[in-house]
């Protein structure tokens, strides 16, 4: 009676200790070994680098099931989970983006018992499709940020001025001086003695010419005057 009452005592405890450990079990499975024609959970990964989206997939329908089927169709390596969308590839994200399973905590609604990454935090459960065991991690994408430094400082570049120069030539028209020799005459101051021909010797000057001729008219004169003012007086 003793055994029989604690057989059934632990029975029931066992029991009730069931649900518990259904309840404990992770909605992110751990990561597997890739099987040849069946999904196996490759675990959380924080981005879905690689992958693209595919449209065909519900969110309500969302699952492994309904999103390895879809990449399945296009012979797809990889697929994945985040929130309610669906992802397809042929390499898996990045290694060292793999991070704890207790991350991905969405439920899908196609299979509320399994984990679809996380929808606020963008947290992907990545499967391997059972195309291919062997498949590659893709490589982290660094960004690199480049400094550009614009000189405000411009270089001036040489240019050819396109005005000639022009040089105006002064054309100086020297006005031509006409000098008119005009011959001095020179009055000496000695007398010439004139012959009663009234030749002028060569070398006298007009001037001379002048006055010798004006003497030889008023010699006559004075001559008559003297003659008229002696008759009178002889009267």
């Amino acid at each position: 009676m003793v055994q029989l009452s604690f057989v059934s005592t632990a029975a029931a405890l066992l029991l009730a200790a069931l649900p518990l450990v259904a309840a404990a079990e992770p909605l992110q499975k751990p990561k597997q070994a890739a099987v040849l024609g069946s999904f196996t959970s490759q675990g959380c990964f924080s981005t879905g680098q690689g992958l693209k989206k595919q449209k065909s997939v519900n969110g309500t329908e969302n699952s492994s099931a309904s999103c390895g089927a879809a990449c399945l169709e296009q012979t797809k390596l990889v697929f994945a989970m985040t929130g309610d969308a669906c992802y397809c590839g042929d390499k898996y994200p990045p290694e060292v983006d793999i991070i704890d399973d207790a991350k991905c905590t969405y439920k899908c609604k196609g299979n509320k018992k399994e984990a679809c990454g996380s929808k606020s935090n963008k947290r992907y459960s990545v499967w391997n499709s059972g195309v291919k065991l062997d498949v590659e991690y893709a490589k982290k994408k660094t960004s690199s940020t480049k400094t550009v430094t614009k000189s405000a400082t411009k270089t001036p570049t040489a240019t050819k001025s396109s005005k000639s120069t022009k040089t105006s030539k002064s054309t100086k028209k020297t006005p031509s001086t006409t000098t008119t020799s005009q011959s001095e005459t020179t009055t000496s101051d000695s007398v010439v003695s004139t012959s009663s021909s009234g030749n002028v010797p060569s070398g006298t000057s007009a001037a001379a010419q002048t006055s010798n001729t004006s003497g030889a008219v008023s010699r006559p004169i004075i001559g008559a005057g003297a003659a008229l003012l002696a008759a009178a007086l002889a009267i």
